[in-house]
């Protein structure tokens, strides 16, 4: 394991620690009005919720999901924060200590988790450099056919055939699986890989969408391997 694997295994400890310390938080003061199993689970849907909300917010790849991932982590943060701020005022914890623990600890559950994918996502890019470095390129061979242009000819000339060759030249270039995927690479850390920006990089790169989605999937699965 590589010392960034390292580094995010530690991350997603601390991120179920807190969560589990939400959970015992939230379920001390649902016991206090509901004395029951069902305390637990409102417990640690609220501080699970939460969590994965967050991470959600940092992977979505379309905007619209983002932005409900967002409100929704909103939601999950205040409530859990307001629920913990008041276990601790419960116990005549001074004010500042309550909110410090009551804020701190989904606070520092959604600063780890967000970490945790900003780390992900640097390995991809990682896997993706590495990738293009031991790489041969492979590129295929442009070929180009004479055209023939037959011209009339006179009563008076000799009776042949004459042929003109006509050459065409492709625009196109045959571009390289590590050239694009390097490419691929730099696309995805400046913006999110939507259907509407899979369809423009297949257009630029002139190929399918289908081989685009299939890029990122092997670019993604590299990147977990090489953790």
């Amino acid at each position: 394991m590589t010392e960034k694997g390292i580094v995010k295994t530690l991350t997603l400890v601390l991120i179920v620690s807190l969560t589990i310390s939400s959970i015992v938080n939230i379920a001390e003061k649902s016991l206090q009005y509901h004395d029951s199993w069902s305390s637990y689970l409102v417990s640690v849907g609220f501080a699970v919720s939460f969590s994965l909300t967050v991470y959600v917010v940092m992977i979505a790849e379309t905007s619209l999901t983002r932005r409900w991932a967002i409100i929704f982590a909103a939601v999950f943060g205040v409530v859990s924060a307001w629920i913990q701020t008041s276990v601790y005022l419960d116990n005549e914890a001074a004010f500042g200590v309550a909110i410090s623990y009551g804020v701190g600890v989904p606070g520092f559950e959604a600063a780890l988790a967000i970490l945790h994918a900003l780390l992900s996502r640097e390995s991809v890019s990682s896997a993706v450099v590495s990738m293009t470095e031991s790489a041969s390129p492979i590129v295929s061979p442009v070929m180009t056919m004479p055209v023939p242009v037959v011209t009339a000819i006179s009563d008076n000339e000799v009776t042949a055939d004459v042929v003109k060759p006509v050459e065409s030249v492709s625009k196109n270039v045959a571009m390289s699986v590590a050239q694009r995927r390097k490419k691929l690479m730099k696309l995805t850390e400046r913006m999110t890989a939507t259907t509407d920006t899979v369809a423009q990089w297949a257009k630029d790169f002139g190929t399918s969408e289908r081989t685009i989605w299939r890029d990122i999937s092997t670019l993604q699965t590299q990147a977990q391997s090489g953790d």
